[in-house]
């Protein structure tokens, strides 16, 4: 057998998964790469990669890296408002008793 017929069969199967379930791997994937390189240092073909998809996949969800970008800092800013506003919530709530 050769090396890469070898390497095709010891790949890990691809996942089907719906257009919902891909957008959200694609997330988490772009927002660990961002998180571990920063912008610049990411790449929509290393994306793909981790993803076990192909370049155009990525550029279908999103338009590139930095439409994927803006989707992550998006849910970042938000989770971090809601945060803030929960402590805050809480904080005025035990002023109140």
């Amino acid at each position: 057998m050769s090396q890469a017929s070898q390497k095709r069969t010891e790949r890990t199967p691809r996942i089907r998964m719906t257009g919902t379930q891909r957008r959200e791997q694609l997330i988490e994937i772009g927002r660990a790469l961002f998180a571990e390189r920063g912008y610049e240092g990411a790449s929509i073909e290393e994306i793909a990669q981790r993803a076990q998809v192909s370049k155009p996949v990525v550029y279908e969800h999103f338009g590139g890296k930095e439409g994927l970008y803006a989707v992550v800092v998006d849910r970042e800013m938000s989770a971090l408002l809601d945060g803030i506003t929960s402590s805050l919530t809480r904080m005025t709530n035990n002023r109140a008793r």
